[in-house]
This record gives C-alpha cells, sequence and structure tokens, in this order.
C-alpha cells in the first residue's frame, strides 16, 4: 500500500528552500528595525529566532551561514546603539549633577557595552566607550557657590585711586 521509499519532488524541495529563506530574510528585516530602535532585548530574542531558522538542513550553508553572520551583526548593532543612547542620557545627567541618574545610565553603558563586545564589536568601540564613561564619571559636581581653596575669598582693599577708574576708554 505505502512505498517504503518516497519519491522526491525537486520542484518541492526547491519551494520549501525558498519559503525559508523567505522566513529567514523577513526576520533579518525584523531585525533590522530593532536594531535601528536599540530595542536590545527583543533584538536578542529575533536573533535567536533567526539562528534557530538558519539552523534547518535544508537550508545552503553558504545562506545559513550568512543568515547567522546577520543576526549577530544587528544583535550588536542593537547593542552599541543602545550603548549610545545610554552614553547621551548619562552625560546630560551629570552636566545636570543628578548622581542617581547617572549611576543607572552608567550601569547601562557597561552592560551593553560588555554584551556588544561579546558579540565581536569594534575594537574602537570599547575604546570610545571607555572614554566617554570616563568623561560622565568626572562630569558635574564641580559648581562651587562659594570661596575655595583654589579660588579663595578676595579679601583685598580696593584701590581707590586706580589709575584705570573713572577714565573713558581710548579709540585708536
Amino acid at each position: 500500500m505505502f512505498s517504503a521509499t518516497k519519491q522526491k519532488d525537486p520542484e518541492a524541495e526547491r519551494r520549501l528552500i525558498e519559503a525559508l529563506k523567505a522566513r529567514c530574510d523577513a526576520q533579518i528585516h525584523q531585525l533590522a528595525g530593532m536594531a535601528e530602535k536599540a530595542e536590545t532585548t527583543s533584538a536578542e530574542r529575533a536573533a535567536q529566532r533567526l539562528i534557530e531558522q538558519a539552523k534547518n538542513p535544508k537550508l545552503p550553508s553558504d545562506y545559513r551561514k550568512y543568515a547567522m553572520d546577520e543576526a549577530q551583526k544587528l544583535e550588536c548593532a542593537a547593542n552599541i546603539k543602545a550603548t549610545d543612547m545610554a552614553v547621551h542620557r548619562a552625560m546630560a545627567a551629570a552636566l545636570a549633577d543628578d548622581k542617581e541618574t547617572r549611576d543607572k545610565e552608567v550601569a547601562k553603558i557597561r552592560q551593553f557595552m560588555q554584551k556588544a563586545i561579546s558579540l565581536r564589536a569594534p575594537a574602537d568601540f570599547r575604546v570610545g566607550t571607555e572614554k566617554s564613561l570616563e568623561n560622565i564619571l568626572l562630569s558635574g559636581g564641580v559648581k562651587h557657590t562659594g570661596p575655595t581653596k583654589a579660588k579663595p575669598l578676595d579679601t583685598a582693599p580696593k584701590n581707590e585711586k586706580h589709575a584705570k577708574d573713572g577714565l573713558p576708554a581710548m579709540v585708536r
């Protein structure tokens, strides 16, 4: 009744591969949108789904490698963008002397930076982010209303008979 050997239809196999590629391409497009918006958690989930779809043995090996590389690159891009946005928020908080917000954003910067580095972010990304972190941590909290050791209170008496007092400015 049933044959032990199935006849493989090459046309059906080709359509199946094209459908798998179309699903992977749609997932890549969705992941690119998430990377653009710096949605790291949803980008991580989407990258995992894409990797799972790409592991299908029916896909050609070159396309499988392409899909997995794209998943990693786009997830890394999402983390780089999230790091950059956190750097800007932390710098604004540091300049406004809001230490609590600054510290929260610095923690986010470190988290996103480590994730991006684990996803093979460029080497200059790490250097630039560390310099930005240093600037953030050194910014803010330097406005003094009174005298300081570097700028003590001026207690010297004013010279009433100074030559420049009361004279009009010389015009050439």
